[in-house]
């Protein structure tokens, strides 16, 4: 992934902002410590995200405060890595977690994270499930 403005190797830790429940916080906060970052990364857990909310991920599963759609529709424009999880409702982050065949899988909007700035390299596109261009 690329950010506009934002030199891979800057130092500055990746702020993961997490939209959901204490379940979905703490299950994101446990694959994460599991599977290890390549570089730092700060988890910010909100109750709703807006525009300022200094996100460069957004993991959206909705809190009782705020929909998952209503957390993407927050920080649409801006440049901010949306994620989605088909198993907590039908709203679609430019990364969307589905169930094909027993495993998860992506599918990705391409085309959505290019209107927002992003760039997403071509080894996790070449994961996905489908991808809109």
């Amino acid at each position: 992934m690329d950010w506009p403005g934002r030199p891979a190797g800057n130092g500055r830790p990746l702020v993961l902002c997490l939209v959901g429940e204490d379940e979905v916080v703490q299950d994101v906060e446990r694959g994460i410590g599991a599977a290890g970052a390549p570089r730092a990364l700060t988890i910010r857990p909100l109750d709703a995200a807006a525009p300022d909310s200094g996100c460069d991920i957004l993991y959206a599963a909705g809190s009782a405060k705020q929909s998952a759609q209503a957390a993407l529709d927050a920080v649409q424009g801006r440049p901010v890595l949306t994620v989605t999880d088909a198993r907590r409702g039908d709203a679609q982050g430019m990364i969307h977690f589905v169930l094909a065949r027993g495993r998860v899988r992506l599918r990705i909007d391409a085309a959505g994270a290019a209107r927002a700035g992003l760039s997403i390299s071509s080894k996790l596109l070449g994961l996905a499930l489908s991808v809109t261009r």
